[in-house]
């Protein structure tokens, strides 16, 4: 960053308090974006990651500072993605994530840059809000990656704030974020503009707390109808480079079909294996269905089977999928992974989602990385189910962080969730997000988690109005264009 591109805007300068320097608010805003995200994440500090980028480009002038901020924002969360990736995954995954994350989220800092001059700053802070959570919604909707770097998962541990996905899904809790760090930085850039833009801001973020703690104190005194379920976790530890042999499958399998009775045994009314817990040959596949139905017809237990069928080896595909049997064996569903993890050589799902509705509530499945895309947990509350399950497989790095994330489907849907995980955090949750139960992979237990969990849909605003956030913030855009433009021919 050469000295003359980061010089003050002079116009700016004599009306506005300037402190700090570009090359400050450039490195902070570096430290702030890997600290905000992902796991070990401080979540209070995402509500002022992208103070200090925005105070750096209000700060200079020129493209070679742009393309600087756009750096800082790339190594930020660079730096965030690396503290996902542990063995066996390769460092390179950090920049496969990291670049289309900031690839989606820097024109938002341009949106702003352009508009700052033009309009108000109540209009550029909240057309940044909006240019952002329009990235991120253009990131799960057009991209392998899912919705890996939304804001709003910064805010899991905060059950409160997570209500607000109930309202307006995710992108309504990533607004909020956004919208505080723009103002938060108008502020600094000139303290009358928090004073007099702070009282709608603070309305909002004041309702938003006080919905979502009424939400979760009356949820909590209500009486529920709960059922038993259990996530049954396998001994499989194989990878497409390390498959297991005869022998290891042997004592997989009889592990998982002695869990899943001893589960059964105590009154679980639903067993869910984790993701590919087993390996099964295309030529035995038909037979081991058959086992499974035998299974299930003698716990008398419904059981959703998760496994890999390799259909070639060199190149590795197979198909990753689960069966879903009832308590009297019959085959309800045979569910493909709908959405393969990019670079993952999986057979692609393509039948349209369905429930299955139970003498206990109507339920529904998906597979781990299919979760990572609300369009999807959209699908299953638009089923009106009370409960999903979804086998899911991990990594030491994104232990527990993963599991968080499939947890706002449910807050989003009004649903319970199970989630079954392989080198993972198996978990349980209610329609508000509430951890009952959990399970690490890696902790020396029987491998078996039970919880009782509600099976019956609450009411969200989310599933009647849908996406109506990212739609008003598109047209939020044009209108701040259009006061762009009108100041700048009159």
């Amino acid at each position: 960053m050469k000295k003359e591109t980061m010089e003050y805007t002079k116009a700016e300068t004599s009306a506005q308090t300037q402190w700090g320097t570009p090359w400050m608010w450039w490195g902070l805003g570096i430290v702030l974006t890997a600290l905000a995200h992902t796991r070990w994440n401080v979540g209070a500090l995402a509500w002022i990651a992208p103070v200090p980028f925005l105070l750096a480009l209000r700060q200079t002038q020129g493209w070679k500072s742009r393309v600087w901020v756009g750096f800082g924002l790339w190594l930020g969360w660079t730096a965030a993605v690396v503290k996902l990736i542990t063995a066996p995954m390769p460092v390179f995954l950090a920049v496969m994530f990291s670049t289309p994350i900031a690839f989606f989220l820097f024109p938002a800092y341009l949106i702003w840059d352009g508009l700052r001059r033009k309009v108000s700053p109540h209009v550029a802070a909240v057309s940044f809000a909006a240019a952002s959570i329009l990235g991120e919604w253009a990131q799960h909707t057009l991209t392998p990656l899912a919705s890996w770097g939304a804001a709003a998962y910064t805010q899991v541990n905060a059950p409160e704030w997570m209500q607000a996905a109930s309202l307006f899904g995710m992108a309504g809790l990533s607004f909020l974020l956004y919208w505080t760090a723009a103002l938060i930085e108008a502020s600094l850039a000139n303290r009358r503009i928090f004073w007099r833009h702070s009282i709608i801001w603070a309305s909002v973020l004041m309702g938003i707390w006080v919905y979502g703690s009424m939400r979760l104190s009356i949820s909590s005194h209500q009486t529920k109808e709960t059922t038993l379920v259990a996530a049954v976790s396998t001994d499989a530890t194989f990878s497409p480079d390390n498959l297991p042999d005869k022998k290891q499958l042997t004592a997989i399998n009889e592990a998982l079909f002695q869990r899943t009775r001893e589960a059964a045994k105590v009154g679980a009314k639903i067993v869910v294996w984790n993701e590919g817990a087993t390996m099964v040959s295309p030529k035995q596949d038909k037979l081991w269905k058959k086992r499974l139905q035998t299974l299930a017809k003698q716990i008398k237990t419904h059981l959703v089977a998760a496994y890999i069928v390799p259909l070639t080896l060199k190149p590795m595909y197979y198909e990753n999928k689960y069966i879903w049997l009832d308590a009297s064996g019959t085959i309800l569903q045979e569910y493909f992974k709908h959405e393969p993890v990019f670079g993952e050589p999986a057979v692609k799902g393509t039948k349209p989602h369905r429930s299955i509705q139970t003498s206990f509530g109507r339920l529904a499945g998906a597979i781990c990385y299919d979760y990572d895309y609300p369009k999807l947990g959209r699908a299953h509350a638009a089923l009106k189910i009370g409960l999903a399950v979804v086998p899911s497989s991990d990594w030491l790095g994104i232990h527990g962080y993963h599991t968080q994330m499939a947890s706002v489907r449910s807050i989003e849907g009004g649903y319970s969730l199970l989630r079954s995980t392989r080198l993972g955090l198996s978990a349980g949750y209610d329609s508000y997000g509430r951890l009952l139960a959990q399970q690490s992979f890696f902790d020396k237990t029987n491998k078996i988690m039970l919880v009782s969990l509600p099976t019956k849909p609450v009411f969200t605003l989310y599933n009647i109005v849908g996406n109506i956030i990212i739609w008003l913030s598109g047209l939020w855009l044009m209108f701040a264009s259009f006061l762009a433009w009108q100041r700048r021919t009159s």
